[in-house]
């Protein structure tokens, strides 16, 4: 009571000072990406704009014939002052329609000049030039078949119909981690009659861009890229440019830590034409929170670039964190007074609370006579009350889980002790309950009066499962039991079980039942089925299942109900015979999918020839890994029998 309310005070008083910072802060933050943004922005405008300069001064010495369009070997001395004057440009290239060519490029620190001479002519020749004389140093550096009009700056300029840039290519064939990327500004040159007279393009290279932005003051953590419109990384402040591979990389597979998270926020936003609206998302550097300010750059025609600023929260938070602290300590002072004044109430209450906390040990362990009066506030009075009661009612649950285990034991006892040994047949028996006990029923009753000839096989299964569906089932053992050695005809012993269940009909509920007896020597099988599933007989020479339906009501619905005995003449050696109730084929995965029949058949069909042990364990470990997480709905029972006995039977017959 005391300490709650500073500190709700606090929080507010913390709360609102954070709130306040925090948008100063934010302010800041937009300020700082902006600034970034614009120096960035004027700064490639002003690289690029230097070879748009040089482009404009040749279209205008072409126009007033202070340089030819053809024999253009008069074009080296101004190419070759005009690329010293102008450190930006790394090339100025000029052909015209006749096939003639010239260009003076820098390439790793010198200059070259290269020659393609007409008409028609391809050969082209390259030197190195000496920037101050302007003579040739050295024979031919390089002698090969160059074609410029089949060049994709060439044919570029002639097809738009004003100077546009190229899309961003590797200069002069650099390859490896350490190639150099350019982009040129071409457009097609005309006479006075509008006919073309030549293409011109001025390159730049890109890597001084990536030097200025490693050189812009960005807060510790942030980067700056430049993409182009396919989201491949033109510049950047941090990591490369280019894979060690040669290749362009995109903004994802940039080594610099923003770079993937930049990736995502371009997704993000990348529908319609999102990508040309400047925008500022959130995201995450290195598990860091971050700012990522997306912005077009288009100078001019051909350039769709954009510039990605990223700036690290911590970056301009700095100050709210500090802030944050501080208001920490400030209520951490006010709660601890707080506290040393609660304690002292506390101290007064304490004493009802210790001697509920006694009274639940003792119950805990076992004392459930044990019992609390508080003669204290009408909040505790109530509370020793419901404590009494509880304790009663957990004496009662226990009582009931002692019985619970009991009739657990019981029914177990039931169940038959082992699998029969029987001539001919190789028997196996199972059954898992859903709950502590259950409904399902599978005995194995020898009806020889020798004791060691036939087995009567039963199955069954009680309508629902617990401690009533138990009941049922241990009802109708009994009475199978005190019939089975005097009744030799399996109909006539279904009708006297369902006479038994059905003479008190109270319990609602009912039992599908069968039973069957095995003669693998006279290649049959007799049965009598209350409403049960079919028995499902396989024969692996054809691969065919066969279902033995026959039968009649449940037991314990119909008192009059007449049984009758069915007979099949068709039991050969390896047949494969399955009793089962319906928990196997109504199990259920987490995505509510059945088992189904022929699940079960498949498996059957994949195990005939083994033990029928090993078929059992099979379908166990089938239905474990088929239900994988989902509960256990209903129980599952199951009696396969696999026919050992040698021999042909006769043609298949069902008789009753």
């Amino acid at each position: 009571m005391v300490v709650a309310p500073i500190l709700a005070i606090s929080a507010l008083l913390i709360t609102i000072s954070t709130l306040s910072a925090r948008t100063t802060a934010e302010s800041l933050g937009a300020a700082v990406i902006d600034g970034v943004t614009q120096r960035v922005a004027t700064e490639v405008r002003e690289y690029l704009g230097d070879a748009v300069a040089v482009s404009d001064l040749y279209v205008r010495r072409l126009a007033d014939r202070s340089l030819p369009a053809s024999g253009l070997q008069a074009w080296e001395p101004l190419m070759l002052q005009d690329l010293v004057i102008n450190q930006r440009v790394a090339s100025i290239c000029f052909a015209n329609p006749a096939g003639d060519a010239t260009w003076l490029l820098r390439n790793r620190g010198r200059l070259e000049v290269g020659r393609v001479d007409g008409p028609g002519g391809k050969r082209a020749l390259e030197y190195q030039i000496n920037a101050d004389t302007g003579e040739l140093l050295s024979a031919p550096l390089r002698d090969y078949t160059y074609d410029a009009q089949s060049r994709p700056w060439y044919q570029m300029g002639i097809a738009r119909p004003c100077p546009t840039w190229t899309p961003v290519y590797f200069w002069f064939g650099d390859a490896g981690g350490d190639a150099q990327t350019g982009t040129g500004y071409t457009r097609v040159v005309r006479d006075a009659g509008n006919q073309v007279i030549g293409v011109l393009v001025i390159d730049v290279t890109l890597g001084a861009i990536s030097d200025f932005l490693k050189a812009v003051p960005i807060s510790e953590g942030g980067t700056v890229f430049l993409i182009d419109h396919d989201d491949l990384v033109v510049a950047a402040s941090r990591g490369r440019v280019n894979s060690i591979e040669g290749q362009r990389l995109n903004i994802e597979k940039s080594d610099a830590p923003a770079g993937p998270a930049v990736a995502e926020a371009i997704r993000a936003g990348a529908t319609g034409n999102a990508k040309l609206l400047a925008r500022t998302i959130s995201g995450s550097i290195a598990g860091e929170p971050a700012r990522i300010h997306i912005a077009p750059l288009t100078p001019y025609p051909g350039i769709d670039w954009r510039i990605i600023t990223v700036l690290p929260e911590s970056a301009f938070l700095g100050e709210v964190h500090q802030q944050q602290r501080r208001a920490l300590m400030i209520a951490g002072a006010a709660v601890l007074a707080a506290l040393v004044l609660g304690l002292g109430v506390a101290r007064r209450m304490s004493g009802p609370i210790v001697r509920i906390r006694e009274h639940v040990k003792r119950v805990g362990a076992g004392d459930f006579e044990s019992r609390l009066d508080l003669h204290a506030a009408r909040e505790l009075t109530e509370l020793s009350r419901d404590l009494n009661t509880a304790a009663s009612e957990l004496k009662q649950s226990m009582e009931l889980q002692a019985s619970l285990k009991v009739a657990v034991e019981v029914q177990q006892s039931l169940l038959p002790a082992g699998d029969p040994t029987t001539p001919g047949l190789d028997i196996v028996g199972r059954t898992r309950y859903c709950d502590a006990t259950g409904g399902d029923y599978y005995d194995f009753i020898n009806i020889s009066p020798t004791g060691g000839g036939q087995t009567l096989i039963v199955l069954g299964d009680v309508m629902g499962h617990g401690i009533p569906a138990a009941l049922l089932m241990a009802s109708a053992r009994a009475a199978l039991r005190g019939h089975a050695g005097d009744v030799p005809d399996l109909g006539i012993l279904m009708t006297k079980v369902n006479r038994v269940l059905s003479e008190d009909a109270r319990h609602r509920r009912f039992l599908t039942l069968v039973l069957a007896v095995i003669d693998p020597a006279a290649h049959t099988i007799r049965w009598a089925s209350g409403g049960h599933d079919p028995i499902m007989v396989y024969n692996p020479d054809t691969g065919v299942f066969e279902d033995l339906s026959a039968g009649g009501l449940p037991l314990g619905l119909d008192s009059s109900e007449v049984f009758e005995q069915y007979e099949y003449r068709a039991l050969g050696s390896g047949r494969v015979i399955v009793f089962g109730t319906d928990g196997i084929w109504e199990t259920r995965n987490k995505d509510a999918q059945q088992f189904g029949k022929e699940r079960l058949k498949d498996i059957i069909r994949r195990t005939h020839a083994r033990p029928a042990k090993e078929i059992a364990a099979t379908l166990d470990d089938e239905l474990n890994r088929f239900r994988g997480a989902a509960p256990v709905e209903d129980d599952i029972t199951y009696v396969i029998v696999r026919v050992d006995q040698n021999g042909s039977p006769p043609a298949p017959a069902i008789t009753r």
